[in-house]
């Protein structure tokens, strides 16, 4: 450890160090590759261990020529010029024609509730769970 200089009694870590030896219970030897104090004894209060990280590998997304279908993005920002009726959303071309007549039929029947601007509602909640993690 390394004193930081606007706080000279609070601690900063550094290295990992290599403990060179067990004086006794509580202290150690450490080489602080330092040509001032290569050696230094430290209490075990000053030291923690330090673990491995694993290495950590990034994926690089490249263009080999493969287009994708995708559905195309909806014009938010543009979206209060438009028809502010159901009649005015836009349905993806991938669903089946029974599909598109129960969302025509879904937004005639709840229209009241449906708006092309987003919006914030208190009238439902949603808890996402994945794992140990709930948002």
């Amino acid at each position: 450890m390394a004193p930081v200089e606007p706080r000279v009694l609070e601690d900063k870590w550094t290295g990992p160090f290599e403990v060179v030896e067990r004086k006794s219970k509580i202290t150690y030897l450490v080489d602080l590759r330092s040509p001032r104090n290569p050696l230094r004894v430290l209490h075990v209060n000053r030291l923690k261990p330090h673990f491995k990280r694993t290495e950590l590998s990034m994926l690089l997304a490249t263009d080999d020529g493969v287009e994708e279908e995708s559905e195309p993005l909806p014009d938010l920002l543009s979206a209060g010029e438009k028809d502010e009726s159901v009649e005015g959303v836009i349905l993806s071309p991938s669903l089946t024609e029974k599909q598109l007549v129960d969302c025509r039929h879904m937004l005639g029947q709840f229209s009241s509730l449906f708006y092309l601007i987003p919006g914030v509602t208190h009238l439902c909640t949603h808890d996402g769970h994945w794992g140990q993690y709930t948002y």
